[in-house]
């Protein structure tokens, strides 16, 4: 080869290393040039579809570019957590869940993706948490009442879930071994028929989301004994973390946005800066008080660790009792 030719080959080459190394770049500022598509894996008018609507517009404000929420409901959130798994890894297609995919694979041995693999974390969104409601004449005001009534009747309290491994059964079922106490659990498909029940007297416990536990003890007919996060919710003031009580007792019930695993890593950061944008918002965080969440923001990394922790906690949870669903 003549000193030409390789004078030549070596422009070539950096050339093209030149070029390569503008390539994350021309796609970081290409995206996004067409809409996004945001699946909720629950249906339309829960507390899930609701903050995914909101944080669909603002996010869709930063990127200048709509965000379509695609409701896929069924199979416990799994049917529309496969879709998301399974498509183009480029975040136009991206996933608005909740702590539900740090539960399942904890009680469902067979799922249609991993959690941590087929998935890139974007951020957690909202915190919220699981609150404890007994009917209003319920002869226990506070945690430590509740405890040792159920105590002195083992096994005679009943308590209700939206069914096996639901968070609800998971929660008390945790309760149940921290703080030593035995209740009977009745398991029903859906929380509108285990409230019916409550009011009745039929059962005498149940924990349900800090949204729907505000609506209800506004109405009158529960109170509220305790809830599982490691702080006081402004939408629940005269509520106490169970944490005060049962020393290590803490359930997160947090929302969060992923995207299919390979996604680029400055595709996903774009989209995490855009969805802490939208968490800053006022009128946003006002609106997530009034359904009793937190906004909560932070990087991909923050919410890989809280899957990773909520994963290992859960398991153990059913492991130790058991439980696996229907």
């Amino acid at each position: 080869m003549t000193r030409t030719t390789s004078r030549r080959a070596a422009l070539g080459t950096l050339a093209g290393l030149a070029l390569a190394g503008t390539v994350p770049l021309a796609r970081a500022q290409a995206f996004p040039n067409r809409p996004l598509r945001m699946v909720v894996p629950f249906p339309p008018g829960g507390t899930v579809d609701l903050v995914a609507r909101e944080l669909a517009r603002l996010i869709g404000e930063d990127l200048k570019q709509s965000v379509v929420v695609d409701n896929k409901p069924g199979a416990g959130a799994n049917i529309g957590a496969e879709i998301v798994a399974r498509a183009a890894p480029d975040g136009y297609t991206i996933l608005n869940t909740s702590v539900i995919i740090a539960q399942n694979p904890a009680v469902q041995s067979k799922l249609p993706f991993d959690v941590q693999k087929d998935f890139a974390p974007i951020a957690q969104t909202t915190y919220g948490t699981y609150v404890l409601i007994v009917p209003s004449a319920f002869p226990a005001t506070n945690m430590a009442e509740f405890i040792a009534r159920a105590r002195s009747m083992p096994g005679k309290i009943g308590y209700g879930s939206t069914g096996v491994g639901g968070g609800g059964h998971l929660v008390m079922e945790m309760l149940k071994s921290m703080a030593r106490i035995d209740l009977l659990h009745v398991p029903y498909k859906g929380e509108a028929p285990a409230l019916t029940d409550l009011y009745g007297g039929q059962i005498e416990a149940i924990f349900t989301t800090s949204f729907a536990a505000a609506g209800l003890i506004k109405g009158g007919k529960v109170k509220a004994l305790g809830h599982s996060g490691s702080r006081r919710l402004p939408a629940l003031p005269g509520v106490a973390p169970i944490v005060e009580t049962v020393p290590g007792f803490e359930a997160d019930g947090w929302q969060c946005l992923l995207a299919p695993a390979g996604t680029p890593r400055e595709v996903v950061l774009r989209l995490n800066a855009a969805a802490n944008v939208a968490l800053k918002d006022a009128g946003f965080a006002a609106r997530l008080r009034d359904l009793a969440f937190d906004a909560l923001g932070g990087t991909p990394e923050q919410l890989a660790e809280a899957i990773r922790r909520d994963l290992a906690r859960w398991r153990a949870v059913a492991q130790a009792n058991n439980i696996k669903a229907e």
